[in-house]
């Protein structure tokens, strides 16, 4: 089945556009491994570019001033990732390289003094980079499985709370990632699964406590362990033919967040940092449908569930979310060009402390996303 040059079982959606980092997605998750390049046929390269704007996530902090209500509180973003991949008889060999994990957040605690102006959301900048090394072997016209070794770099980073600042050395790790497909290719039908075992990230940490850290006594700690993970994961993707020229496709993505929660020990409790994640899966499902021999459109529905209406986690900036996706695909020769626009409806929450005053409230928030792929084939 095909859309005139376009073949149908080549129609996955671009998840660069779907993704609207953290604040929008479980855990600290910034995008998946896409191995639709891999079902490419011969020689493939892509280019993807992302812009994701956090103008309306805004919070209303703990504040002594109107000038911090209505702060935003995320920082817009840049996501730029690349695939590669050769086929040699049965054996398809890649090189995906893209932005997994993320947390960009701008909430000013920063300037907080305890007493006049500043909020309680801290600010933070840190980054997770991956590059997977993929391999997938075609057992037959059918089946098929999937291996992929990932190396995880984190950036240097640095977070700040209202106690001081934490500063993260730069670390890698390498972890895994297991897959099988399955497809009947006269009727674009494929099913893939991915699983990807937790993999832990150990860097070394310093803190330096400000004004209000020391006047809780806090002094500054060298060279503690910060830990961060890629949880576990297990992800579904599938696309059918549903009638002429039309393509159904989808995905369920389950990530066990509770066990991996990021962790910076000082080794005294006030100051110790602990993430508060939960368990989330995520949910997609589209339609991609020929307008001409050379052009598709493709549209798709989004959602993820989240950690509840309230919350304690001060890193916390949304309760799930609900997304629409709209993206034109147009081939010239062996050159696929894909752009589309992703709107992000993202879910309420209130944030608490431990004695239960109110921190900071996320109410009828949105994120959107702009995306562009360029796709070779040789």
């Amino acid at each position: 089945m095909q859309i005139g040059r376009i073949k149908m079982n080549k129609l996955w959606a671009m998840p660069i556009l779907f993704a609207a980092s953290q604040a929008t997605a479980g855990g600290w998750e910034a995008s998946k491994l896409d191995t639709s390049f891999m079902y490419q046929e011969g020689g493939y390269a892509e280019l993807s570019y992302g812009s994701v704007d956090y103008s309306n996530l805004k919070g209303n902090a703990l504040y002594t001033s109107s000038s911090f209500k209505d702060q935003k509180t995320a920082k817009n973003q840049t996501r730029i990732s690349g695939a590669f991949k050769m086929s040699y008889g049965n054996l398809d060999v890649g090189l995906s390289s893209f932005r997994s994990g993320t947390i960009q957040m701008q909430g000013g605690a920063g300037t907080y003094n305890g007493s006049d102006g500043g909020t309680v959301v801290p600010d933070a900048d840190a980054d997770l980079n991956t590059t997977s090394f993929v391999g997938k072997y075609n057992i037959s016209e059918n089946y098929g499985v999937i291996f992929a070794a990932n190396q995880n770099s984190l950036s240097k980073t640095r977070i700040t709370t209202i106690l001081g600042d934490y500063d993260v050395k730069a670390k890698e790790v390498t972890g895994f990632t297991y897959g099988f497909s399955y497809s009947q290719p006269e009727i674009a039908l494929r099913v893939e699964l991915l699983y990807m075992p937790k993999s832990e990230l150990k860097a070394s940490s310093n803190y330096t406590p400000n004004s209000i850290g020391t006047s809780y006594s806090l002094n500054s700690v060298s060279n503690f362990t910060t830990t961060l993970s890629r949880p576990e994961t297990t992800t579904v993707n599938f696309q059918s033919g549903i009638a002429e020229n039309t393509l159904l496709f989808g995905s369920v993505h389950k990530a066990a967040w509770k066990k991996a929660q990021i962790y910076a020990n000082t080794n005294v409790a006030l100051s110790s940092v602990v993430s508060q994640f939960k368990d989330t899966t995520e949910m997609q499902i589209g339609l991609a449908r020929k307008i001409s021999d050379s052009t598709a459109l493709i549209a798709s529905y989004t959602s993820e569930n989240g950690y509840g209406k309230t919350h304690t986690s001060t890193f916390t900036q949304s309760n799930g979310k609900q997304g629409i996706s709209l993206a034109v695909r147009y081939n010239i020769d062996n050159l696929t060009i894909t752009g589309g626009y992703t709107f992000i409806n993202v879910g309420d929450v209130s944030i608490f402390n431990t004695s239960n005053a109110l921190q900071a409230t996320y109410k009828n928030n949105e994120v959107s996303a702009l995306g562009l792929k360029l796709g070779v084939s040789f």
